[in-house]
């Protein structure tokens, strides 16, 4: 019975997904062109309503993602024919189909005629699972001199901390961590209750890995900035006092590795 239910809300799914281009026109022949970015974002709609409020219904999700993937390689094959131009949305439907290379072929055209956040950090996404973190570290410094120094830069040092992680080269993910805790600061200070959760686990990351002394004397600056700051920030917030403890723990770990 159990299974017959899941049948029949997979194939719910995939009508649902199916129907969120199937009315579009297909070809390069149509009188309509192709709206690809338009047609991604509908299937990628009916993928999030198909499991919101089923968190931890592993079968559902994947169910789930089985269509929604189908659904956007059809997609792509339509926007491939079609040469569709519209390559930051095309990247990210890459992206989401594991083909890093045509990702980031897109990512870089659709940089060539616009330099933005969103379009840096699908490059950055397909380069870092790709492996290729020296290219990811030349985008990254790209986008910084591109767009100047902002805190929105920690969901970068984001996705190169995985890629590191990934290749387990503690010390290069151990350099991003620290400006990821650096860009977080602002956010945890005035939501702790939303963003402490994630700058702890980071901090707890820093004190538990080797680092050698090159990384940690790069590293040690930061941390004893965010120390000092948050000082008179816990005096007045009790919900700031474990990230101050672990700050102070993270601290005196990389110090030590300092030497």
């Amino acid at each position: 019975m159990m299974r017959s239910v899941a049948r029949r809300r997979l194939v719910g799914l995939s009508v649902c997904l199916a129907a969120a281009f199937a009315a579009a026109p297909s070809g390069t022949g149509a009188e309509e062109p192709l709206q690809f970015k338009v047609e991604y974002t509908k299937i990628t709609a009916a993928f999030n309503d198909a499991i919101r409020g089923k968190t931890g219904d592993v079968a559902n999700y994947r169910e789930a993602q089985a269509a929604r993937d189908t659904a956007v390689a059809e997609l792509v094959k339509r926007a491939e024919a079609a040469k569709s131009q519209e390559h930051v949305p095309l990247a990210m439907a890459y992206n989401l189909l594991d083909r890093r290379d045509d990702a980031a072929r897109e990512a870089r055209a659709g940089l060539a005629e616009k330099k933005d956040f969103l379009t840096y950090t699908v490059l950055i996404s397909a380069l870092t699972f790709d492996d290729k973190m020296d290219e990811a570290e030349k985008a990254l410094a790209e986008a910084k001199e591109a767009m100047g120094e902002t805190e929105r830069y920690a969901s970068l040092h984001q996705a190169m901390v995985t890629g590191y992680q990934r290749l387990k080269q503690n010390d290069e993910a151990a350099e991003h961590i620290a400006q990821v805790l650096d860009g977080m600061w602002s956010s945890v200070v005035s939501t702790p209750d939303r963003s402490s959760k994630t700058f702890l686990q980071y901090l707890n990351q820093l004190s538990t890995v080797e680092i050698q002394a090159k990384s940690a004397a790069k590293i040690l600056p930061i941390l004893e900035k965010l120390e000092k700051r948050i000082a008179p920030e816990a005096a007045d917030n009790k919900k700031l006092e474990p990230i101050a403890a672990a700050l102070k723990a993270a601290k005196d770990r990389v110090q030590a590795a300092a030497g």
